[in-house]
């Protein structure tokens, strides 16, 4: 587990509001960065996950606690006690933070990875298997129409490939070419739905 030493040269430790970054400076036995626990609301915004449980990996370091996360910010929660935390804020573009995983409240996973180790954003993983497919949203998935059909992105025998196109029949069209090959299948773009797909999709391994 790492220490806080070893990350305040990449980690920014903040104070939530202007309350709590009073109380900061009048009690200076409190360390830079803790602030009160309910004050980790305030920063909900629209599209955001709010409050989960989850890890994120920072280098070869793998840190536990609350996060929340929209796309252009990422935010550690780590309780101290029952008033205060440590917040740690991480940028997505920062390539050093490798990936990020939430379990909402039905134990559901949200996982966010670079394909690449280069790529400077995260992307949400879709399916893992002999085709790993990927999306730019940064939401839980509860049914096939909440997967973005105008940007996937596949890793395949160590190739990638995004399928961005502004018609979602093109990408259905090319994710399936990927999919016929990897999986020997024989499924064809005319007849099978978007949703249909990634159903079938679901049951591959």
């Amino acid at each position: 587990m790492p220490t806080l030493c070893r990350l305040n040269t990449c980690l920014l430790l903040v104070c939530l509001a202007t309350g709590v970054q009073n109380a900061c400076a009048q009690k200076k036995e409190i360390p830079h960065g803790i602030g009160r626990r309910d004050n980790f609301e305030e920063f909900k915004t629209p599209g955001a996950v709010n409050r989960a449980d989850g890890y994120l990996i920072y280098n070869d370091d793998t840190l536990k606690g609350i996060i929340t996360l929209d796309k252009y910010s990422v935010w550690l929660e780590r309780p101290v006690n029952d008033d205060y935390s440590f917040y740690y804020y991480f940028r997505p573009s920062d390539l050093k933070l490798k990936a990020v995983i939430a379990y909402n409240v039905d134990n559901k996973p949200l996982y966010l990875t670079r394909v690449t180790c280069k790529d400077h954003k995260l992307l949400r993983l879709v399916h893992e298997g002999k085709v790993n497919i990927y999306d730019d949203r940064f939401g839980y998935i509860y049914a096939p129409n909440q997967i973005d059909k105008n940007l996937v992105v596949i890793s395949c025998d160590g190739k990638v490939k995004e399928m961005g196109s502004f018609f979602a029949i093109n990408t259905k069209r090319s994710l399936i070419g990927y999919i016929n090959h990897a999986y020997n299948l024989n499924i064809d773009p005319k007849t099978i739905s978007w949703k249909d797909l990634l159903l079938t999709v679901d049951g591959l391994e």
